[in-house]
């Protein structure tokens, strides 16, 4: 009966210590899991933030070749609105000429405007 008593007593024993062992690695293998859960979570949130960081990079790029190219287009603009001056200034300017020598006027004075078109040329 002792005998019998300790037989039961020590697979009770042993049935226990498997099923806290099984427990234990459940809880390991639950652990782990969550861990694995939290770095994918983490890695998703950086993707998340490394293509807002890319958009907002493209976006400040745009606008600055955008910038650029207002400042381009101004410019030249400029430098043709300053040519179309000239030449308007040379037409009248012959066109004065030819009618002196149409009604036999004496000679036309024009403006010496010529450190101006030199300032202008090189701006």
């Amino acid at each position: 009966m002792q005998t019998e008593s300790n037989i039961e007593s020590s697979n009770a024993a042993s049935t226990n210590q498997i099923k806290e062992m099984q427990f234990k690695m459940q809880s390991e293998l639950e652990f782990e899991k969550q861990k694995a859960m939290l770095e994918i979570e983490k890695m998703q949130k950086k993707a998340e933030l490394d293509m807002m960081l890319q958009k907002q990079k493209l976006e400040y790029e745009m606008m600055t070749k955008q910038s650029e190219f207002s400042q381009l287009s101004g410019r030249e603009k400029q430098r043709e609105d300053r040519k179309d001056q000239r030449v308007d200034k040379q037409s009248e300017n012959q066109s004065k000429l030819i009618q002196q020598r149409k009604n036999n006027q004496p000679a036309q004075e024009f403006e010496n405007n010529t450190q101006g078109i030199v300032d202008q040329l090189l701006s």
